[in-house]
């Protein structure tokens, strides 16, 4: 890792989340109930299922990265990991990491504030 600055991370932070969305999409039409109107709507899960999905697939992750040649089908599950973790936040909510200041691991310096914001439920749904 080099001391200089990445300046295409935005760059691919935004393909990032676009290949997320692109994985959410298609979760809620592999697994979701077919409305009337052609939509579908995702079947709610627990915490506890989410997580055990996610194990599921860290599991495939950890196996394709043992057995398959490059990183491409370790980062397809990978994709799966993060996905199933998006939906968990939008059905059950997600709160924002509260720190009043930021230390840093590598220097002990103050890294600046982080600001507190609280999004109880996304979906709607308690």
């Amino acid at each position: 890792m080099s001391g200089t600055a990445d300046h295409s991370i935005p760059e691919k932070r935004d393909l990032i989340f676009a290949a997320i969305e692109s994985e959410r999409a298609y979760q809620v039409k592999r697994w979701g109930v077919r409305q009337s109107d052609g939509s579908f709507e995702e079947v709610p899960k627990s915490v506890g299922e989410f997580i055990t999905y996610m194990q599921h697939y860290m599991s495939e992750a950890t196996k394709a990265a043992t057995t398959e040649t490059g990183a491409f089908p370790t980062l397809e599950q990978l994709r799966k990991v993060v996905a199933l973790g998006v939906a968990c936040f939008e059905q059950h909510g997600i709160r924002f990491r509260e720190e009043p200041d930021v230390i840093n691991a590598r220097d002990m310096l103050s890294a600046g504030p982080t600001s507190p914001c609280i999004v109880e439920n996304l979906s709607g749904r308690v």
